[in-house]
């Protein structure tokens, strides 16, 4: 029953739009054939003004009155711009253009100079205008068939091009010429004669025009009387459908609907006893949820403790890392001492002393005294070249020392309770634990690169980042040693994280993390690399939870590296 309703409808609605779309359409073709009618009107009235302000213009250039002459000229042009939009109106009703490019610039002049005239022909203006704008509205057969069904149109067309055409030469040459008469004059015959063939074809389509237009109206007349009948039809058709498909199982429909009252009643009744013991079951969860909150942190102050009691072992651990930087460079250091090549100035100075009695002589005429001042210029520059790397490299040691002993200071400031803090930078902490790693960085060949966003310098546990982010790129370092040496590359990145954060990444393109190992990466004990005793990891974790922040690993997968992520609050 709801479905043959719902279809009653939407013939009753549809019969509405069809009446609706009927009536638009025949008033946009009765609209339509009124401009065209009004238009050819227009262009008979056109072409006579168009006559007498040409004999006015004669009749002034024949007696010298200027002002005539020139009024009359911007009559002429304004009518003309006015016939030929109108003939451009007309030809785009039939598909092409009747006025040529020539007449396109004749309309153009009469414009700019018959503005004093165009409120005069003010009605012509909204005939184009409105011809233009109903172009488009009558989208069938009847709108675009104006013209269609007189196959005189084209050749009358085409004669109202060709006299115009002939008309505005006549005009033009009865101004330039010095004949001035009426009569016995060539140019003014053959100036009648266009305009009198001109004025024919007008009301040609004239005539034309008013009967397509009374054709057209007397088919919408039809059509708008039969609409009602029709309109009858299908109403008596609705009603009969309407009695047989809804009136007769009305009873029926009634019957459903109290049923389906009583099923929705009994609805709302379990939904609200749903919601009473869903509000009972939030309760209990929050409850419970609330405990195990409590039970959590209990267990995290439980692994925190258990973690200070860790700690002894994590700082050998990371002093034996800084130990073995600190090995490395005082190996460095004595080989390059080794390297100092002190026998060369030696033999140098001893030539010099076999040669003190002439020194100048040597100097000059012995090619061996020529090439003592270049090679001793060498000798410095490659002297200082060396100093400066062992200044380097000790001062490098030194760090490795430095750091060292703050390893074991907060060991034994931890055993107090208390916290060192230093004014630095999270850039030069990265700098520094970099540099500690560097011999092992460049004995493996990897390129490092820095990527250090600008955070101000602040108050910050130096050492205690220190030793996280050295034992970070230490394993960094063992992770690539399968890569080829080439490819080998480590990035270290400062950016700002979210809210009052602060994010450093240890990324590399060694091995890479398993996913399943990916779990018990930081537990106590653990390590992936052969030898390792899994302190590392644990420790730094341990010690970003005491900073304040958090450590996490990232990896797509096994041989395609990994990224170390280390979050930590920005100082108040």
């Amino acid at each position: 029953m709801i479905r043959l309703f719902l279809g009653i409808m939407t013939v009753v609605l549809l019969l509405e739009a069809v009446i609706f779309g009927a009536e638009r359409l025949m008033n946009a073709v009765s609209e339509r054939q009124r401009h065209v009618l009004a238009a050819a009107e227009n262009q008979v009235v056109l072409a006579e003004q168009y006559e007498r302000a040409t004999y006015l213009a004669v009749g002034a250039l024949a007696t010298s009155d200027w002002d005539l002459l020139l009024a009359q000229r911007r009559t002429a042009a304004a009518l003309s711009a006015r016939f030929v939009a109108i003939s451009d109106a007309l030809a785009r009703q039939r598909g092409h253009h009747a006025v040529g490019a020539r007449a396109h610039i004749l309309v153009a002049n009469a414009v700019s100079s018959g503005m004093g005239v165009r409120d005069r022909y003010r009605d012509t203006g909204r005939v184009i205008g409105m011809m233009q704008a109903s172009g488009g509205q009558a989208g069938t057969g009847m709108g675009d068939a104006v013209w269609q069904s007189d196959p005189r149109m084209d050749e009358v067309l085409r004669t109202v091009s060709q006299q115009w055409k002939r008309v505005l030469a006549c005009h033009g040459q009865l101004l330039r010429a010095d004949n001035h008469e009426l009569h016995n004059n060539p140019v003014f015959d053959d100036f009648r004669v266009a305009t009198a063939v001109l004025m024919d074809a007008l009301q040609q389509i004239l005539a034309i025009a008013r009967a397509e237009y009374d054709d057209k109206m007397d088919l919408l007349n039809e059509i708008r009387t039969a609409m009602p009948a029709a309109l009858l039809v299908m109403t008596l058709l609705i009603a009969l459908l309407a009695f047989r498909g809804l009136l007769m199982p009305l009873g029926d429909a009634i019957d459903e609907l109290g049923d389906k009252k009583r099923q929705l009643s009994e609805q709302r009744e379990a939904e609200a006893a749903l919601r009473c013991a869903n509000d009972q079951l939030e309760k209990r969860v929050e409850e419970c949820t609330r405990e195990l909150r409590e039970a959590q942190s209990q267990l995290v102050d439980a692994a925190l403790t258990a973690g200070k009691a860790e700690l002894a072992t994590n700082i050998l651990h990371n002093v034996g890392n800084v130990l073995n930087g600190a090995n490395v460079l005082n190996h460095q250091i004595r080989d390059r001492l080794g390297e100092f090549h002190w026998n060369s100035l030696e033999k140098v100075v001893a030539l010099i002393n076999r040669h003190r009695d002439d020194l100048a002589g040597f100097f000059s005429r012995d090619p061996r005294g020529r090439r003592i001042p270049e090679y001793l210029e060498k000798f410095a520059a490659q002297k200082l070249r060396e100093h400066t790397v062992l200044g380097n490299e000790v001062e490098r040691l030194g760090e490795h020392l430095e750091h060292i002993r703050c390893i074991v200071s907060m060991q034994q400031e931890h055993a107090k309770s208390a916290n060192t803090w230093e004014e630095t930078s999270y850039a030069a902490i990265l700098d520094t634990a970099i540099g500690i790693n560097l011999p092992a960085i460049d004995r493996h060949g990897i390129e490092v690169r820095r990527e250090f966003a600008d955070i101000p310098r602040q108050r910050l546990k130096k050492h205690q980042i220190l030793q996280v982010v050295i034992n970070l790129i230490k394993n960094a370092t063992y992770a690539m040693a399968e890569v080829e040496p080439a490819r080998r590359t480590l990035t270290v990145r400062l950016v700002r994280g979210k809210g009052q954060m602060v994010r450093i990444e240890v990324a590399d393109n060694g091995c890479g993390i398993a996913p399943e190992r990916m779990d018990k990466l930081f537990q106590r004990g653990f390590s992936t690399r052969e030898g390792g005793h899994g302190f590392g990891l644990h420790g730094s974790r341990l010690a970003a939870t005491d900073l304040g922040g958090t450590l996490r690993a990232q990896s797509a997968g096994a041989d395609r590296g990994a990224t170390f992520v280390l979050e930590l609050p920005l100082a108040g």
